[in-house]
């Protein structure tokens, strides 16, 4: 069997990409693992003109593969003509995403309305025959309505395998240590509440490791105020170690940074600072907080926090079925 793979990880600033990318080619191991892969990205381009112009090998192979696969992250834009940065994509590279299958994949923006150009494209390039994934409500009832395909909300796939039993065994009471984010985009960037958040995780854990998620977070912490010495980690094998070593809880705005520290079986309070995980927060019942309420965080995590995620295993199981 065949299989194109469009790697949402490949050219991202955004690490948690690579935790997306990673779950998804997880949930989807047993088809992969006995197919041929050919990996393509999605966030930067993949031929210039001259393929498409000669007809070459590769985009034949992509033509005639079994499956294609669009790996999960925030891809599904209103108007994608504005969000070349995020999905590298026009009218001639349309062609290498014809027959593609969506992955847990979610909106770039919330409440929007698809321009015209948008419903074309998702229409002429999505599968028609077998059902789409998507992380959540809004983003189902986008595609379903821009592309008109069958489509699942399945959560995202980063969430899969934190079953209840998975859950039961990360801890309830609050560590020594912490694994620390802040977001460093300009729009996502609150210094008064976020200095209000390093003041509180200072107060109350002995050392402090900061997981730089995106080229931006760093540059964001060093204007910021803080006493103690962070750690700084910059790969996701550096952060495993330290989620299985470093008796440690995570508290930050990175969503999916908290999410990579429970699949490594570690206590994580999430920041709610967008629609992403207010919408996991609603789902999935992941623990957080939302960085309008600071002044309860310190509370919060002194206490007991038992780790008990909503999964939508129906649809989940639906989906894959689809497939082996």
């Amino acid at each position: 069997m065949n299989i194109v793979v469009f790697n949402t990880a490949i050219g991202s600033f955004n690490h948690g990409d690579d935790v997306i990318m990673h779950s998804a080619e997880d949930a989807l191991a047993p088809l992969l693992d006995r197919s041929y892969i050919m990996e393509l990205a999605t966030h930067i381009g993949n031929f210039n003109f001259i393929h498409y112009l000669k007809n070459s090998k590769k985009l034949q192979f992509a033509d005639t593969c079994d499956y294609k696969f669009i790996m999960g992250t925030n891809l599904l834009s209103a108007d994608l003509l504005r969000s070349i940065g995020q999905w590298v994509v026009d009218p001639v590279s349309k062609r290498l995403y014809k027959n593609s299958i969506m992955v847990g994949v979610g909106i770039t923006k919330s409440g929007q309305t698809p321009t015209f150009y948008t419903k074309a494209f998702y229409r002429d390039i999505l599968r028609k025959d077998i059902a789409h994934s998507v992380r959540d409500e809004e983003s189902k009832i986008m595609l379903e309505q821009a592309a008109g395909v069958t489509v699942l909300n399945t959560g995202c796939p980063t969430l899969w395998k934190l079953t209840p039993e998975v859950c039961s065994k990360i801890p309830v009471q609050k560590a020594k240590n912490v694994v620390f984010t802040l977001s460093g985009q300009s729009k996502y960037q609150n210094m008064k509440c976020d200095q209000q958040l390093i003041d509180i995780v200072e107060r109350n854990y002995d050392h402090i490791y900061y997981w730089v998620q995106t080229y931006d977070d760093e540059g964001y912490l060093n204007k910021l105020h803080h006493t103690k010495e962070f750690t700084h980690i910059y790969s996701l094998k550096q952060y495993q170690e330290v989620c299985q070593n470093g008796n440690v809880d995570y508290v930050g705005t990175r969503l999916h940074g908290g999410v990579y520290a429970m699949q490594n079986g570690v206590r994580a309070v999430i920041i709610e600072i967008d629609h992403r995980a207010k919408g996991f927060k609603e789902i999935n019942n992941i623990n957080s907080i939302s960085r309008d309420n600071l002044d309860a965080l310190e509370d919060y995590i002194n206490g007991d926090i038992h780790t008990e995620i909503h999964l939508r295993e129906k649809e989940i199981k639906e989906w894959i079925s689809q497939f082996y």
